[in-house]
């Protein structure tokens, strides 16, 4: 029997959904005790992205270059969602509206944040509890000359451990350094 690569990446996908959708649950420690606020923020947020990943890969899997050459997809749709999440802390009226819709954040900044960074902290704890190795690290790479509000870098900071790197977009030469500057910190 042969199954299409992207039908069994729709399944493996659709079965990593519902074991995160069933979970996760937050460890509790005494000094860390979870509301059921928290819990219920955590399976929103989690709803949300697992509706976000499988628009996304109904997108992907359009594109004509994989249609051609019957090529794999692989993506990370939480390191997408995180990503963004971190840029959508700075957006406001209708960019911060259709971000949210398209990214299925349910929850208002107030909230979302908080719950991704603890997502954050609870995944690079699973690995370490776990026996294997995985460090979901965040990190924003803004213009050299701009500024950026304190209040947004702050958050970025509490939430997903992101400082702010400055490297030169503009100029065609330093472009390229700049993409070797962040694909080495990524390394």
């Amino acid at each position: 029997m042969m199954i299409k690569k992207s039908v069994l990446f729709t399944v493996v996908l659709m079965l990593i959904g519902m074991f995160i959708g069933s979970g996760p649950s937050f460890s509790q420690t005494e000094e860390n005790k979870v509301t059921p606020e928290a819990e219920n923020n955590l399976n929103s947020l989690v709803e949300g992205n697992n509706i976000f990943a499988l628009e996304l890969y109904h997108k992907l899997i359009e594109e004509p270059d994989l249609k051609e050459n019957d090529g794999n997809l692989f993506f990370s749709p939480y390191s997408i969602s995180s990503a963004l999440a971190m840029t959508w802390a700075g957006a406001r009226g209708d960019t911060e509206t259709q971000m949210a819709e398209t990214l299925h954040f349910t929850l208002g900044q107030d909230k979302l944040h908080g719950t991704l960074g603890r997502l954050q902290k609870w995944l690079n704890a699973q690995g370490r509890d776990s026996g294997y190795q995985l460090s979901v690290a965040n990190a924003l790479w803004g213009q050299e000359g701009h500024s950026f509000l304190p209040e947004f870098l702050d958050l970025n900071n509490k939430y997903y451990g992101a400082g702010l790197n400055l490297v030169d977009f503009k100029n065609e030469t330093a472009r390229e350094q700049a993409r070797q500057t962040i694909n080495t910190w990524i390394e």
